[in-house]
């Protein structure tokens, strides 16, 4: 039997062998998330089943979960998660935010560990498992959902969230269910032993030491990791209370939050209104997608940006793209866009498909920047992944983003998950972006609503175009 998970869109992992050695489960135990308190059974059971099958084959298990805010996981508070939210032997990472990499030692534990596959499964598909996923994908690591061993907040949303990760021959990675997972993992088992796991940096087994547990093996808090250490018991500051609704009407509340429209404050993000996906030959167009779905928010997007520029806020303007050599393209980035008809590097109408400098690579005219509008280049789906846009935003002194571009379930989302994460007061203007496929579109709009608007807000552009007229008129 190829060790290898029947999963869609493609046999899990890409490279064409399942090793535990190089594998680990991703477990989401972000409390926020768990429906009604409880987490249904089901899925437990499963996620139980994976973490005990996967370690007994050498594999590893990390849990991520919420940081610990005031009366949390102290004495007399709620406990952020309990002994039997976390498996035996697992590794415990704390983080800040909704994205499990976001401020969190994640990506240092597990390329300490040795790993590059992951298993992604836990509380919230919708939230924090769609965004690790998504953040994990531009890391490179090759990922494969689960999802029948994580719980949503709304049902609605699994079918958008799996058929998101597939689209474009699995552009996040692949998904399949525990039953393939188990099957795969109990073939190795019966298989001959395979090698001694390695050892980790200080003479450490890979496994877990008899007697011990793996968490014992992170680095202690104030170790040097390579990534900022996520505070675990900092006392959050005192922030004022915002009573005061925002101009534009949007859902589920108005924005901004803060009630301050300034332009000062505010950048119009316009994410990859490149050739390659929504110009004719572009990588798109290759893919065979309808190209007036990607299209559809070019004209209103124009007209925002003429708006904006009149009114004076920043301009920022994306572009998904690798260098010629393709260096920073991950390897299973290029094999799935291969799968399809529309290899990244290969040669199309418009050049080499999503290379920097190619014809394909350039952003359509009708919103293309201008002098004094900076372009943020960017290997990735995530607008901040391996770019400088978290620094330009905060040199400028940017706290809240309006987004357009596409495509809305892939880089637009990735982004505004990215942007909350860091803090930044996040508005979607729903018809000046756009998706291959509908379902997927609706899905994510509706994503950024759930939980009283867990990643911003959405409007149409028309709101934000009243109230900019509205500020205007108070100006006057």
């Amino acid at each position: 039997m190829t060790p290898t998970v029947d999963a869609l869109p493609y046999r899990w992992p890409w490279h064409g062998a399942l090793e535990p050695g190089r594998t680990a489960l991703v477990v989401h135990r972000h409390r926020r998330w768990r429906p009604g308190g409880v987490a249904p059974a089901d899925p437990d059971r499963r996620l139980a089943s994976l973490a005990d099958a996967l370690a007994s084959a050498g594999g590893r298990v990390v849990v991520v979960t919420d940081v610990a805010a005031p009366g949390c996981g102290q004495a007399g508070g709620d406990q952020v998660t309990t002994a039997a939210d976390r498996p035996p032997g697992a590794v415990e990472v704390p983080v800040p935010g909704v994205d499990g990499f976001f401020g969190s030692a994640l990506h240092s534990v597990l390329r300490r560990l040795g790993v590059t596959d992951l298993l992604v499964a836990g509380w919230g598909l919708e939230g924090p498992v769609h965004s690790t996923l998504r953040s994990a994908n531009d890391r490179g690591y090759e990922c494969l959902l689960v999802p029948d061993a994580c719980t949503a907040v709304d049902p609605d949303l699994v079918a958008g969230a799996c058929s998101t990760v597939t689209m474009s021959g699995g552009i996040f990675g692949a998904h399949a269910p525990t039953a393939a997972v188990l099957a795969v993992l109990a073939a190795l088992a019966a298989a001959p032993s395979p090698a001694a796991p390695p050892v980790l940096p200080g003479g450490v087994p890979g496994g877990v030491p008899a007697g011990g547990h793996q968490s014992d093996h992170v680095p202690p808090a104030g170790a040097p990791t390579g990534e900022k250490e996520a505070p675990v018991s900092t006392p959050i500051p005192d922030r004022p209370v915002f009573d005061r609704p925002g101009p534009v009407a949007a859902q589920p509340y108005p924005w901004p939050f803060d009630g301050a429209l300034d332009p000062a404050r505010t950048a119009l993000v316009l994410i990859d209104w490149q050739v390659d996906f929504c110009g004719p030959g572009g990588y798109v167009d290759q893919m065979g997608y309808d190209l007036s779905l990607t299209r559809a928010g070019l004209a209103p997007t124009a007209v925002v940006l003429d708006r904006v520029r009149r009114w004076g806020a920043t301009v920022i303007h994306t572009r998904e793209g690798h260098r010629p050599d393709l260096s920073d393209c991950p390897d299973n980035k290029r094999w799935r866009s291969r799968r399809i008809g529309a290899g990244i590097g290969d040669a199309g109408p418009c050049g080499r498909i999503l290379v920097r400098g190619e014809p394909g690579w350039e952003i359509v005219p009708e919103v293309a920047p201008i002098d004094g509008e900076p372009v943020v280049d960017k290997p990735g789906k995530g607008a901040f992944y391996a770019t400088d846009l978290d620094l330009l935003l905060a040199n400028r002194g940017i706290t809240h983003l309006v987004l357009t571009g596409i495509t809305t379930d892939v880089c637009v989302h990735t982004t505004m998950r990215e942007a909350n994460d860091r803090g930044y007061e996040c508005l979607l203007l729903s018809d000046c972006t756009g998706a291959t496929d509908v379902g997927n579109y609706e899905a994510a709009l509706k994503m950024v609503t759930m939980q009283g608007g867990v990643f911003g807000a959405v409007a149409p552009s028309a709101a934000f175009l009243a109230a900019l007229d509205g500020v205007a008129g108070r100006a006057a």
